[in-house]
């Protein structure tokens, strides 16, 4: 495991204890530590297939979820930057971020479908479907009727990408109270290093459960997601209407 790397403590324990709950939503879909990573893994290899290299830039257009945390953990494993995008917000600050950063790859849902398909012209976005027996991906541009790549008969393989600490992993878009929003660039060993402290100041184990309450697009999303993970615990997503 490298220390300042989080998702390797993930994979260790999808190696460790593979049957271990590592997300449950109150929809009823839950992945193990061993589904989990070997979904990431399957969507980090098609985003290599997809060009997607390290240093770039993944847009994230997806609700908070299953989806959304396989989509972080293949970008992270690939040394990909992950930009998480909230489809509720103007179409306008959407499409300045898109300029702004230019992200080799779009990623969203059906339910965001439709605003996949306005920024589709400049970027090249993809449908993500993750169900208790599907794991999908699919060109916008594609029909409905098509099932697109079944990312669940792709190789089951690590990345092979060294990652330093000092690497960029992620991009948070401020409120832009002062005009335009501004893109904070988060490193590798940064979010490792408040994991690790509040991990420990929580006395946090294997039995945690924590909640995915906050929005995707603020900061402290990222302990809601890594601190479980990070324990080995569970992390619970409730409804969002």
């Amino acid at each position: 495991m490298n220390k300042e790397v989080l998702h390797t403590f993930i994979e260790a324990h999808a190696t460790t204890h593979p049957a271990d709950v590592a997300i449950q939503q109150e929809c009823g879909l839950k992945l193990s530590y061993n589904e989990l990573n070997e979904k990431a893994n399957q969507l980090a290899l098609q985003l290599v297939q997809l060009g997607v290299a390290k240093g770039d830039v993944v847009g994230l257009m997806l609700s908070p979820g299953c989806s959304y945390v396989v989509s972080v953990l293949a970008v992270m494993k690939i040394g990909g930057i992950f930009m998480p995008i909230d489809a509720t917000h103007p179409v306008s600050r959407i499409q300045y971020m898109l300029t702004e950063c230019t992200p080799k790859v779009l990623l969203g849902e059906s339910a965001t479908e439709a605003m996949l398909q306005t920024f589709n012209t400049s970027l090249s976005a993809f449908v993500l479907t993750l169900g208790r027996k599907e794991f999908t991906l699919r060109d916008v541009d594609s029909t409905s009727s098509e099932r697109g790549i079944d990312l669940l008969a792709l190789p089951n393989e690590e990345q092979d990408v060294v990652i330093d600490g000092d690497d960029s992993c992620y991009i948070m878009y401020t409120s832009g109270s002062t005009g335009k929003p501004k893109p904070i660039l988060g490193c590798y060993k940064g979010l490792s290093h408040f994991i690790h402290w509040e991990a420990a100041e929580l006395n946090m184990n294997t039995g945690a459960r924590v909640s995915f309450l906050a929005g995707i697009t603020f900061d402290v999303s990222l302990r809601d997601i890594f601190l479980p993970l990070f324990t080995g615990g569970t992390l619970c997503v409730p409804h969002y209407k």
